[in-house]
């Protein structure tokens, strides 16, 4: 009889093996448009490489069968993702390459501390530096992967070795404050379910769900470490306590380096990034930023942070001969990359361009830049029926009027569908779910949300950019925060979440000390996105204080939001003088 940890091991094998294999599908599909392959592949081969300073890193090597050297690609990875990076590098052996996938420095087998981010740039060089000398390399190396894995290839961008001739990062940018930061809030769904999913060396795949739902259940925030790994995690509270981007914990070396990375960047990228990704709007201004734009590629797919297409919209064209598979796999895309790069062989897809999928419209198309040429399309709110019922109104006409609603971060508003969560793409981690989601009627069930709705649109809007709402609001509180979401409300009553975004009083550009009561302007910026709204469908547009786990809670208080544990209720109110939204409407 198997015991119980013997159990538990085995089920959470299992919900890894789930993990591994919703990545593994993203390289899958439509096999046919692959070229054939051209050799067999090598075994794996295990070694411990050294880095500049004595750790060693544990690195598994597949060399193709046959004379070499051969072109090589490398994987440096946080996660135990042996199953699926065993045969990714098996596929590329196929074809040509040799490939290696490392341990990066604390985690599973490779020696040395764990501190997310610090240590990547010079390990990541050693390493280059290490290959470039094995009789099987060919000193045509580049670097690739998604998420961490992505960041890691970023990392050595800027002053790369000569042999590093490109990389491919896939659903991550490098602006790290971004990636936990959204408004002046904390990124629960983001940083918290990492700090919960692996806390230590080891994955806690299996119980790492259980703990982040404990942890937000949490106050003060500040011990969230304790309550979902038993201990303090010294970098997670650096995180908490750093709200702001001049603080000193943002101004170190490593993170100064990665945001400067795009603009110094050495050589050409192909940045696979995705609509409904927990961080899509970094990736995108990195690529707008990077100094080989002209050399390079950004590939906008409508996938979240594991590929998955969620979504509650038509998906038309997504393996057409431009986006050529739907999933961010892209590995006819990659293949060519990397022959050219690497082999000096012709490319056959564009380069210097946004290859953008035009969600809820006919598919991919090609931007030269981003954002695309546009006219803004602006309307203004309005009484209508009744806000708080969901039934107020967008116009061209300004109005005048003020609507009220209580906000109690006990109670926070659900966050649901749209961009910016990672827990959400985990199966089983009962996370926000990212996409482009039919929201249901939450207005209506919740009296800490309002609504405006406009007239049925006479033919389609096409969007495409960063989307608008400026409010005029005040509160009773010495500080809170505003959120906003954007709806196509369709001509059947259903609601689709586009984008949504968040703004803490006390995070305003100004910095000016907010008096509770007195009436301010805020402008509120989603992420970017392409996107249509039928024909006959409505603008809908939410306005509350919170979108929780996706955001932090505000608790209505000066108190630092990890160090808060009075979350008093705040009586809130938008003024309509002076409050619109504003989309950009592609100029075709």
């Amino acid at each position: 009889m198997k015991t119980l940890t013997s159990k538990l091991r085995y089920r959470g094998l299992y919900l890894v093996g789930l993990l591994v294999m919703a990545l593994a599908a993203s390289g899958c599909r439509s096999g046919k448009r692959l070229p054939a392959p051209t050799h067999h592949a090598g075994k794996p081969v295990h070694l411990d490489v050294p880095q500049s300073d004595g750790v060693k890193l544990h690195t598994v090597v597949r060399i193709p069968k046959g004379d070499g050297p051969f072109p090589t690609l490398l994987y440096r990875a946080p996660y135990p993702l042996g199953a699926y990076l065993n045969p990714k590098c098996r596929y590329f052996n196929r074809h040509g390459y040799a490939c290696a996938w490392q341990h990066v420095r604390g985690r599973h087998r490779s020696e040395g501390e764990w501190l997310p981010f610090v240590n990547e740039t010079a390990d990541g060089r050693d390493t280059i530096n290490w290959m470039a000398k094995q009789d099987w390399c060919d000193g045509n190396i580049a670097l690739l992967g998604a998420s961490y894995l992505g960041a890691a290839a970023w990392s050595v961008a800027d002053e790369p070795p000569p042999e590093l001739k490109t990389i491919i990062p896939t659903v991550v940018g490098t602006d790290i404050f971004a990636l936990f930061y959204e408004g002046g809030l904390f990124r629960h769904d983001i940083g918290t379910a990492w700090m919960s999913l692996m806390p230590g060396p080891d994955f806690r795949y299996l119980s790492g769900s259980r703990h982040y739902h404990r942890a937000l259940r949490h106050r003060p925030r500040i011990e969230m470490d304790l309550v979902s790994g038993g201990e303090e995690f010294p970098w997670f509270r650096a995180w908490q306590l750093s709200d702001r981007r001049d603080a000193p914990f943002w101004q170190q070396d490593f993170v100064q380096r990665a945001e400067e990375i795009p603009a110094q960047t050495q050589v050409p990228v192909l940045s696979i990034a995705g609509w409904s990704d927990a961080f899509t709007g970094t990736q995108i201004e990195t690529f707008r930023e990077l100094a080989t734009k002209e050399e390079s590629t950004l590939v906008i797919g409508p996938w979240d942070h594991l590929s998955n297409v969620a979504a509650s919209v038509r998906q038309r064209g997504l393996n057409d001969d431009i986006g050529l598979w739907g999933s961010y796999g892209q590995q006819p895309r990659v293949l060519d990359w990397l022959g050219h790069h690497l082999r000096g062989e012709p490319t056959k897809y564009p380069v210097g361009a946004v290859v953008s999928y035009v969600v809820n419209g006919e598919g991919w198309t090609v931007h030269e830049e981003w954002p695309p040429p546009s006219e803004p399309f602006e309307l203004a709110f309005a009484p209508g029926e009744d806000p708080q019922r969901c039934t107020g109104a967008l116009t061209i006409a300004k109005s005048t009027g003020t609507v009220s609603w209580d906000y109690d971060p006990a109670r926070p508003t659900p966050s649901h569908g749209g961009a910016g969560v990672l827990a959400g793409s985990f199966p089983l981690w009962r996370g926000a779910e990212p996409g482009f989601l039919k929201q249901g009627r939450l207005c209506e069930r919740r009296d800490d949300l309002i609504g405006f709705v406009s007239e049925p649109l006479s033919e389609p809007l096409h969007v495409a950019g960063n989307l608008h709402g400026q409010l005029k609001v005040k509160t009773s509180a010495p500080d809170t925060a505003f959120n906003i979401r954007f709806l196509e409300q369709r001509s059947n009553g259903a609601r689709i979440h586009v984008r949504e975004t968040i703004l803490a009083l006390s995070a305003r550009p100004d910095n000016e000390p907010y008096e509770a009561g007195s009436a301010v302007t805020i402008d509120l910026e989603t992420w970017p996105v392409e996107y249509v709204f039928e024909a006959g469908s409505r603008i809908l547009i939410e306005v509350g204080s919170s979108s929780f786990p996706k955001y932090e809670a505000h608790s209505n208080t000066t108190e630092h939001w990890a160090l808060a544990v009075e979350t008093p209720v705040a009586k809130q109110h938008l003024i309509l003088e002076g409050s619109s939204i504003s989309l950009p409407e592609i100029v075709e």
